[in-house]
């Protein structure tokens, strides 16, 4: 007796299995399709069994804000610090500064007491005002208002602004870019030796 050979599903499937001439295997089209059905059916069980992203995870994935490649070698070493071991520059009568100095920019925590005024003046550098504490009036070139905890300034290079404290006190985050020379000048100076730290 003929042994029977069991056929696989693409022989089955070959129009010409049987037929005189017929090759017993499936024409290219078919292996095609088989192949590309096979391939989808992986590609949705990995998915199916791989962890989505969170749409926030997805993303910082797509952004490049967070990427890990570094363009550059780091040009100084980080740093930590705490404010109240910065010293402080005492710049006038309740006016007092504890400036941070990075390799573009520059810091500087603002203590104003009450009845202080920094007066109006002008600079090349930019700068941002952040309100941290209190209450401040704040003149930005002719523009006067009363800023309180979270309000911020952007100034502009050259722009003349101000400010004064009337009952309560304020403290406020000054960033300059670049550095502020007139501040680094004061720094530099012998009578920075006489600055206080944590007080």
């Amino acid at each position: 007796m003929a042994s029977l050979s069991r056929a696989s599903p693409v022989d089955a499937l070959d129009p010409r299995r049987g037929q005189a001439g017929g090759s017993g295997r499936a024409p290219a089209w078919i292996a095609d399709t088989g192949r590309a059905v096979f391939d989808d059916n992986a590609q949705n069980l990995t998915s199916y069994y791989k962890q989505k992203p969170t749409p926030q995870e997805a993303a910082l994935e797509a952004s490049e804000y967070f990427s890990p490649q570094s363009a550059q070698q780091p040009t100084e070493a980080g740093r930590f610090f705490n404010i109240d071991g910065v010293p402080s520059v005492h710049m006038s009568e309740g006016l007092d500064f504890r400036p941070l100095l990075g390799q573009r920019m520059l810091v500087s925590f603002v203590s104003f007491g009450p009845h202080v005024e920094a007066p109006k003046h002008t600079h090349s550098e930019e700068q941002v005002v952040i309100v941290l504490d209190g209450e401040i009036e704040f003149d930005l070139d002719g523009d006067v208002r009363i800023l309180h905890k979270w309000d911020v300034v952007v100034i502009p290079p050259w722009v003349p602004h101000g400010a004064r404290t009337r009952e309560s006190s304020c403290r406020e985050l000054d960033v300059f870019c670049p550095p502020r020379r007139a501040l680094l000048e004061l720094l530099a100076s012998p009578d920075a030796a006489s600055t206080e730290s944590g007080s």
